[in-house]
């Protein structure tokens, strides 16, 4: 699977935050930080745009702002490139904890939660992408997922508390109510 680098034109960042960059000197190094690594990132030489998100990161620090957690999403989308998916959601987590209506954010971290079974969070992921539905039947569409990965992540809980006690009828009951239910 190839994963593409999602990107607003030719910076990982969208036009709407570039109000978000002073112009003080420490803002410019953070700048100019992040700038080498999209264009490092553009080359194809993901190990050092690695290295300049993360010194980015470090730079960026505590802020609490729209760059910080795009810094986060290219850094997540790279680390998710070479295969380092426990970090890459952290880093996600991360970025969707600083600003949690992040729609880049959201689907990468939706993709690694289905990628990973991690079906109970895919469903909670889903429902916040409700918001950005721009009309009703596209709202219904997405709810509709949201049920899909839950009653997946039910079913898939209940098969492994069966597993854990086989003979427990009331268990084996709740499963085969799901499955006629669907």
């Amino acid at each position: 699977m190839t994963i593409e680098l999602e990107r607003s034109g030719t910076d990982c960042f969208p036009p709407e935050l570039s109000s978000h960059f002073d112009s003080n000197p420490e803002s410019v190094g953070v700048e100019q930080t992040i700038a080498e690594a999209s264009r490092l990132s553009d080359l194809g030489r993901l190990e050092e745009a690695e290295q300049a998100y993360l010194h980015a990161d470090s730079l960026l620090g505590s802020e609490r702002s729209p760059r910080h957690a795009e810094v986060l999403v290219c850094l997540a989308l790279l680390l998710r490139r070479r295969g380092a998916f426990a970090q890459s959601a952290s880093y996600l987590d991360t970025a969707l904890a600083i600003f949690p209506e992040h729609r880049a954010a959201l689907s990468q971290r939706l993709d690694l939660a289905h990628e990973r079974g991690e079906l109970a969070t895919a469903a909670a992921l889903r429902a916040r992408m409700v918001s950005f539905c721009e009309s009703a039947e596209a709202q219904v569409h997405v709810l509709s997922e949201v049920v899909d990965d839950a009653v997946s992540a039910a079913i898939a809980a209940i098969r492994q508390a069966i597993e854990i006690r086989p003979a427990d009828t009331e268990l084996r009951a709740r499963l085969g109510a799901l499955l006629d239910a669907i």
